[in-house]
C-alpha cells in the first residue's frame, strides 16, 4: 500500500463530490474554493484508456489564458490529469455553465514559468499554499497554460 493512500482516497472522494456538484448545478456550486479562488472543471482524454476524465482545479487568469499548477497536494509524482494532457493537450474546460475547447501547454521557458508561478502564488487564497506544498517534494510543479482553440471566450 502506498504511503499516501489515505490522503489519495480523501482527495479522490472530495474531487468526485466537487465535480458532481459543479456539473449538476451548472457551476452555481463549486466554482469557488478555498474561500474565494476560482475553480474550473478540466476534462482530459486518458493517456492509457482514451476515456474522458474530469477534475475540478483552481485556475488563475492571465490575459486570455488560464494558468494551472500541477501540485497534486505535494505528491512526489505529477497528477494524472497533467500526465493526460501532456499526451493529449486538447482539453475541455467548464467555467460556470460554459464549456470551451482549449489547448494545454506546459510552460518550459524558465522566466515565463517563474512569472506565472508568482501570479498563482499571489492570487491563491490559502495559508499553506503552493510555496509550502512545493517544499514537501523534490518534484518541480509543472505550470500549465490553457489557450482558446475556438472563437470567443469562456
Amino acid at each position: 500500500m502506498k504511503r499516501n493512500a489515505p490522503l489519495q482516497v480523501v482527495m479522490r472522494t472530495f474531487s468526485l463530490l466537487h465535480r458532481l456538484l459543479y456539473q449538476r448545478s451548472h457551476g452555481r456550486f463549486g466554482a469557488k474554493v478555498n474561500g474565494g479562488e476560482d475553480a474550473l472543471l478540466l476534462s482530459t482524454k486518458g493517456r492509457k484508456t482514451g476515456r474522458t476524465h474530469t477534475v475540478p482545479l483552481t485556475y488563475y487568469p492571465d490575459g486570455e489564458h488560464f494558468v494551472l499548477i500541477a501540485a497534486s497536494a505535494g505528491a512526489d509524482r505529477d497528477p494524472d490529469w497533467y500526465k493526460n494532457l501532456v499526451v493529449h493537450p486538447d482539453v475541455t474546460v467548464q467555467i460556470g455553465s460554459l464549456q470551451q475547447h482549449m489547448r494545454a501547454e506546459t510552460v518550459t521557458d524558465p522566466d515565463e514559468r517563474e512569472r506565472l508561478w508568482r501570479l498563482a502564488v499571489e492570487l491563491e487564497d490559502s495559508e499553506k499554499g503552493y510555496e509550502w506544498t512545493q517544499e514537501k517534494t523534490s518534484r518541480l510543479f509543472p505550470v500549465v497554460v490553457l489557450s482558446n482553440t475556438e472563437n470567443g471566450s469562456v
